[in-house]
Order: C-alpha cells, then sequence, then structure tokens
C-alpha cells in the first residue's frame, strides 16, 4: 500500500475529528504545528485501525469513505436517517468481500449516478460492463445479470461491527496516548463520539439491509436498459480482433414505456401537516415513495360529493380490506393498459377485473348508518400528489417493463380519525363493478426484447483497419427489478 496515500487519508481522517471538535466549540488552532502533528497522528490511528479490514491495497479510500461517513452519522441525527448515506456506506464495506469487492464498490459507484435524472442509463449499463471487463471476472454481461448485492449483506453488516469496534478502540487509545498534547476542544469530541458509536451500532442491521434493498432497486433500473452483443473474432488485415457481432437493443413496445421522469419521491420531499396522516408512520416505498417528485405533494380535504375511484382485484373482493384501501384515484382509467402504465401497478399486486366508485359521504348519511363522525369533520383528509414510476419485476406475473406512472392518485390512512368513518361506510354501502377491461395484462418485455439492428445499419458498421462485414448471431436477454404500492 502507498504510504503517501495513506499519509494523505491519515490526514484528511484527522482533519474530520478536528472540524468535528470545531463545530461543538468556537474553534481549534490548527495553526500551531504541534497540533496539526498531532491532527495528522490522530487520524493516523483510527486510518490503521480500520484499514486492514480491507484485503485490496487499494482500497485505502474506501477505509478513509467509510471513517467519513460514520463520523458524520455520528454527528448528525440526520444523516443516520439519510437514505444514501447509508447506501454509500454500503458502498465502501462491500470493499471488504474478497476478489470482487474492489469491484462491487466501483459497480455500485457507479449506479448511484442513476440517481440523477439526466443519466443515460444505457450509457451507464456500458460503462459497467467495461469496468467489469477491465476486472477479468469472465463473461461480463453475465456477472451483470446475475450480481445480487443482498449475498453480501452479512458480510456488510459484519464489517460494520467491526469498523465501529477498531474505530472506537482508535479513539480511546487517542485519549489515552495523546490527550496531553491535543486540544480540550477534541478531546471533549472525541468523547462525545464514542456513545453515538454505539447509537450507529443499533441502525446497522435495519438501516444496511434498507441500504442494499435502494442499492439493487438502482441495479435493477439501470440492467433494464442493458444492451448487449455476442464477440467473435474476426480478420482484420493481418491478424484478428474481438468485435461485436450483432446488437440487441431493449425495444420498448411503446413510447409509454419510456421513463417519464416520475421518480419516487423521498422522506426530504415529504413536509407534514399539523391534522393529517403522517406519512412517516408508514415505510417510504409504501406511502412518500409512491408519489413522483414531479408535482407536489398536496394535503388535501375531499369534501362531501366528491367521487374517488379505486381498481380492485376481482379474485379478492370477499377480503374486508379490498375496496377501503390506501389508493385511490378521482377518475376511472380508459382501459387496463393505462391503468396499469400510469397507475404504476405491478402484475403481482392486482389483476384488476373490478372497481370502486364513491361519493365522499355527509355527515348525516354516515350517522344514519349508525357511524360515529368526529366533532369537526368537513371530509377526508388526504395526500393528493402524482404517481411514480415502477418497473414490473415481482412475480408472478412479472414483465419486467417500466410502468411510468404520472396520474393523479390519493393517499387514504382509514386509521387518520377523519378517514376511518367513512371506511365504515364504504364496507356497508359500496359494492363493486366490473371495469369490462379486456387488456387485463401487458405484455412481456420478453416477447419483443431483442430487434436486430437493420440491415443497413449493420452493413454501415466499419472500422477504421479495415471493412468488417459483420456475421449474425443469436442475442441473449436479460432481467431487472423495482415497486410501488
Amino acid at each position: 500500500m502507498s504510504d503517501s496515500r495513506i499519509s494523505q487519508a491519515a490526514s484528511e481522517v484527522g482533519d474530520y475529528l478536528w472540524r468535528g471538535a470545531t463545530a461543538v466549540g468556537n474553534t481549534v488552532v490548527g495553526a500551531v504545528a504541534g497540533e496539526f502533528s498531532q491532527k495528522r497522528n490522530s487520524g493516523a490511528i483510527v486510518i490503521d485501525a480500520v484499514v486492514s479490514m480491507f484485503p485490496v491495497a487499494g482500497e485505502v479510500t474506501a477505509a478513509r469513505d467509510a471513517i467519513a461517513i460514520t463520523i458524520r452519522m455520528c454527528d448528525d441525527p440526520k444523516d443516520r436517517e439519510d437514505t444514501w448515506e447509508w447506501v454509500a456506506l454500503v458502498l465502501c464495506l462491500l470493499a471488504v468481500v474478497p476478489v470482487a469487492g474492489g469491484l462491487l464498490k466501483g459497480v455500485g459507484k457507479l449506479l448511484m449516478r442513476a440517481v440523477e435524472k439526466s443519466e443515460d442509463l444505457a450509457k451507464l449499463c456500458r460503462e459497467i460492463l467495461a469496468i467489469v471487463r477491465k476486472a477479468g471476472l469472465g463473461d461480463a454481461v453475465q456477472w451483470f445479470r446475475k450480481l445480487d448485492f443482498t449475498q453480501y449483506q452479512d458480510v456488510v453488516v459484519k464489517a460494520f461491527g467491526t469498523m465501529l469496534d477498531r474505530i472506537g478502540k482508535a479513539l480511546n487509545f487517542i485519549l489515552n496516548k495523546l490527550g496531553s498534547v491535543i486540544p480540550a476542544q477534541v478531546q471533549s469530541y472525541i468523547r462525545k463520539l464514542l456513545p453515538n458509536l454505539e447509537e450507529l451500532r443499533k441502525l446497522g442491521d435495519t438501516k444496511i439491509a434498507q441500504g442494499i434493498k435502494d442499492l439493487m432497486r438502482l441495479l435493477e433500473r439501470v440492467r433494464s436498459h442493458l444492451v448487449e452483443g455476442t464477440w467473435a473474432d474476426v480478420s482484420v488485415g493481418g491478424g484478428t480482433t474481438r468485435t461485436m457481432t450483432e446488437e440487441a437493443r431493449l425495444a420498448h413496445l411503446a413510447e409509454d414505456t419510456k421513463s417519464l421522469g416520475h421518480k419516487p419521491m423521498t422522506a426530504r420531499d415529504y413536509v407534514p401537516k399539523d391534522g393529517w396522516p403522517d406519512l412517516l408512520a408508514f415505510k417510504v416505498s409504501e406511502a412518500i415513495g409512491t408519489f413522483s417528485v414531479k408535482a407536489p405533494l398536496e394535503a388535501i380535504t375531499r369534501t362531501p360529493g366528491e367521487t374517488m375511484i379505486r381498481v380492485v382485484d376481482s379474485r379478492y373482493l370477499d377480503k374486508p380490506r379490498t375496496i377501503p384501501g390506501k389508493f385511490w384515484a378521482d377518475s376511472l382509467a380508459p382501459n387496463g393498459t393505462v391503468w396499469r402504465t400510469q397507475s404504476a401497478i405491478k402484475h403481482a399486486w392486482s389483476m384488476n377485473g373490478s372497481y370502486a366508485e364513491m361519493q365522499v359521504p355527509t355527515r348525516e348519511a354516515m350517522e344514519a348508518l349508525g357511524i360515529s363522525v368526529p366533532a369537526g369533520w368537513d371530509g377526508m383528509r388526504l395526500w393528493k400528489g402524482r404517481i411514480a414510476e415502477q418497473l414490473d419485476n415481482e412475480e408472478p406475473g412479472a414483465t419486467m417493463r417500466l410502468l411510468v406512472g404520472g396520474d393523479v392518485q390519493f393517499f387514504v390512512d382509514f386509521s387518520h380519525p377523519f378517514n376511518a368513518p367513512v371506511k365504515e361506510w364504504i364496507q356497508k354501502q359500496i359494492k363493486a363493478q366490473p371495469t369490462h377491461w379486456t387488456d387485463v395484462r401487458l405484455p412481456d418485455q420478453a416477447e419483443a426484447r431483442a430487434l436486430f439492428l437493420e440491415e443497413r445499419e449493420r452493413s454501415a458498421k466499419i472500422r477504421q483497419e479495415g471493412y468488417v462485414r459483420r456475421a449474425g448471431a443469436d442475442v441473449g436477454k436479460q432481467s431487472t427489478d423495482e415497486q410501488n404500492p
């Protein structure tokens, strides 16, 4: 391992500790040469304690970044709840995996670029395949297809615990050996870090599992744009070269299978409102994450007489929770294809067939049925927004197609006191009726997966070394994943 890289990492880790101490006091006098020396010494102690966890010498950067993220999380409770901080930490800790650790981290970092709406995901696929090929682990496309970060979850959880142990021991060593020469504020800050490491440890299993789940969603989103080819040796001049003989294109069946930018909201996008259901009481993926970032999330009152629609699965009409579910619309889609794609409903969730339509009842109508209505009730209290896109990847019935979302949806928490009486009224008064839609299923993407390049496109492809006619070849298939309630 390069001494210069360790030295640089040690200096940076020392800076984290000194900067943290500055944040809890006035200033730390870093200009004094002796204190600067101790800053570097402190960083070296921590980085040396952690870096030996990583089997590849070049992964000193993973150790440095993991320490930085850990310290940030200790400093700020908001960072502890930040999904992407945990994903970033997972990426650092993946580097402990023997042989493939550095590659896993590298692929993960590229996947993080998919968080940006403007990223060309097909291009990102090509970049990932390039680094996989460079790693020399065999067929890059097959490796990428089979990549499953969840198989490394136990390794990452164990590495997280080990890292916290080592950071804790290093901090105690600094207090015991350098306590007389480092500023009092730094000592105080390090003492404050120690119990926070234990608080972080308690979150580890859950947050790492969620981080890996989020990483898998990114993986499947990017992997769905995989463009694959078959490689063969072809003659060029006096030798041979390795070239792609044919290309396959992911053949989306219609324009609406291309993302319209309705990416899921995160908890950061949500602003609670007093008196309305608290969406943070639900899993993000089951509430906030079902809404699109392209439209504001509104706390609204749906008043008596206003119409609401809910499509339901005819197979489960005997289940009491089928009709009064969480998600409603303001109108019925014209057919099953529009409903499934623009409401982003996976086949595994519902085969439709029926719908319930209601007008929000009046207080008098509910009380006439013996339903208790709270004082001050003036309608249902709902959250309104646009629907986030989903990838139809769940069995049974997965089609591996992007469901673009974008329609209006109402999120209804029927446990809320202003909505609970309406649930009772629905169960007593509302019956489902047939949709009469004939397009229950979208075509499987495999049915339209690989459209070969037109002959004129293929013949136009030449190499500078000489004109090469590319021979025909069979093209493989691919897979993908994501979600929306």
